[in-house]
């Protein structure tokens, strides 16, 4: 068993270096001194109110999928698993999948059916070459130590219409590749959302209702359900916040100190 409090040390300290709280508050502070906010809007919501918001925006801004999957990294390692970021997947998508893709995922009636679906692409598969293509970039690929293979593609809270079927073809292309290489793998590839944006005020919950017309919800690894894969169920979403948490004192001490030096 991985020991969390070694854990949630790593991730604070990835952190920290990504969102370099000290320097981006200083630089904040600095915008505000030389004019980068109107004197109306300075007048409007205070210096406290302003340089909070701009802080919270550049946050938010540089804030990107990459943490995500730097944390996946850290977790899986943490249990034994094997993991790569950016990983590029090999292998071939032969022409009858290719037409299996385009039928498929082009009928303005298309049902999602990940089980059905995967099971046809694995009957036309034939053997390829390990080679790769614009859309072979896996953002996370584990490997579990009994041969479990997840593929995971980490995109934004809420997708739209459109980005869900573009995903699903990524996922079925992913699969078809794979398969073409080795028709055994224990292949396993999905779509993951960080947190579930339906469910701020419980972060656990993984009821994810999003265009539900649009994809098979067993292709979302929504919020905890990502971590758990990831980290073979020892680390969840509730961890991931208390990290947060830690780093909460340290923002705000920072943001006063600055504070401070304006008012005196």
């Amino acid at each position: 068993m991985p020991d969390k409090k070694v854990i949630k040390s790593q991730l604070k300290a990835k952190l920290k270096a990504i969102l370099k709280i000290e320097s981006r508050v200083k630089d904040k502070a600095k915008d505000i001194e030389v004019g980068d906010v109107s004197p109306f809007f300075l007048s409007l919501l205070g210096h406290e109110i302003t340089l909070y918001g701009k802080v919270a925006h550049s946050i938010t801004t540089t804030f990107g999928m990459s943490f995500y999957e730097q944390v996946c990294q850290i977790l899986s390692e943490s249990v034994g698993y094997e993991v790569q970021l950016q990983y590029k997947m090999q292998g071939e998508v032969n022409g009858e999948i290719s037409e299996y893709l385009d039928t498929l995922l082009e009928d303005n009636n298309y049902k999602a059916d990940r089980v059905k679906e995967i099971e046809h692409i694995k009957q036309l598969t034939t053997p390829g070459e390990a080679v790769t293509n614009p859309d072979s970039t896996v953002d996370v690929f584990v490997k579990t130590p009994d041969g479990v293979e997840y593929y995971i593609d980490i995109t934004t809270v809420k997708p739209n219409k459109k980005e869900f079927r573009t995903l699903k073809r990524k996922l079925l292309k992913w699969t078809a590749m794979r398969l073409s290489i080795d028709p055994n793998a224990d292949v396993r590839a999905f779509i993951a959302i960080p947190y579930n944006p339906e469910a701020i005020n419980d972060p656990s919950c993984t009821k994810y209702k999003r265009f539900s017309a649009f994809y098979d919800r067993k292709d979302i690894l929504v919020g905890n359900e990502l971590w758990n894969v990831i980290s073979n169920n020892t680390f969840n979403i509730l961890d991931m916040i208390t990290v947060f948490e830690d780093l909460s004192s340290e923002v705000t001490s920072q943001l006063k100190s600055e504070l401070t030096k304006h008012t005196k």
